[in-house]
């Protein structure tokens, strides 16, 4: 709390360089957010001023949001980073456990094990990977026309 009146104006000078080097450069902004399947809520208004008053608010509410929904819960802060423990491993579980429908798992890496599990070997026309610790679509790669246990490079 004894940086409150300090957090807010360094993120808002903060989104001042940030918007000088975009008319500077023509360009700004962080890759994830223009190229992410979540792109959607990063959508800037068209005005200068709404899409500068926009900025600072998204800039702001990151932390306030983790802030007052997370507290200090260590597990729950590591989680804003990245997914340790409800990983898509987690939810397909769980999912699956409760009746709940899933697409097939056609394998499954184990990343620590270094091992590949195939459960399906059938060609299939497209299939989608997903990165088990990744966000919002992040990493996730889809292929086409393939079959599993080949040694093609995809």
């Amino acid at each position: 709390m004894m940086f409150f009146p300090v957090i807010p104006g360094a993120l808002f000078i903060m989104n001042c360089i940030v918007e000088v080097q975009t008319l500077i450069t023509g360009s700004g902004g962080l890759e994830w957010q223009k190229n992410s399947p979540g792109k959607v809520f990063f959508i800037k208004p068209e005005s200068f001023l709404a899409s500068f008053i926009w900025e600072n608010y998204l800039t702001q509410s990151i932390y306030v949001y983790n802030y007052l929904m997370l507290g200090t819960d260590p597990i729950a802060v590591g989680h804003t980073m990245s997914d340790s423990l409800l990983t898509k491993t987690f939810w397909r579980k769980n999912l699956e456990k409760a009746g709940a429908y899933v697409a097939p798992e056609l394998a499954f890496w184990d990343g620590p094990a270094k091992t590949l599990t195939i459960k399906d070997k059938s060609r299939k026309e497209k299939a989608i990977i997903k990165v088990n610790d990744g966000y919002l679509g992040a990493g996730d790669k889809i292929l086409k026309d393939f079959e599993l246990g080949t040694n093609k490079d995809y």
